[in-house]
């Protein structure tokens, strides 16, 4: 959120219900059990008040599928660069859901480009 977004979030802030506090808590558990199902079932009921949930538990799930490492390596193939700065900022565009900063996204560069010079 930029600064103008946190002074309306913060003017606008609500209350917390005991039951959505408890969604929140069985939430978390699930994360920590990595029990997906629940975790997608979870933030379902919970979307009304925090429709941000549902996303965020797809980019969870879709890390443990290597779906970002995957789409770094499509990036890499459509830029045809092997410029890690330029990637760097194309990832970050098409890819934000995960908020990757740039030392864990290096990780994965390096890796797949590692991959492609052992193949």
């Amino acid at each position: 959120m930029n600064a103008a977004e946190l002074r309306s979030s913060f003017q606008n802030k609500t209350n917390i219900s005991v039951e959505i506090l408890n969604g929140l808590q069985k939430l978390w558990w699930a994360y920590q059990q990595n029990d997906t199902s629940a975790m997608l079932s979870i933030a379902q009921t919970l979307h009304t008040h925090f429709p941000f949930l549902g996303p965020a538990v797809y980019a969870q799930i879709s890390k443990y599928l290597q779906l970002p490492k995957k789409a770094l390596g499509k990036i890499i193939n459509e830029l045809n660069t092997s410029e890690f700065e330029t990637i760097f900022q194309e990832f970050c565009k098409q890819e934000a859901i995960y908020g990757f900063g740039d030392s864990q996204v290096k990780r994965m560069f390096g890796q797949i480009i590692k991959d492609k010079n052992e193949q």
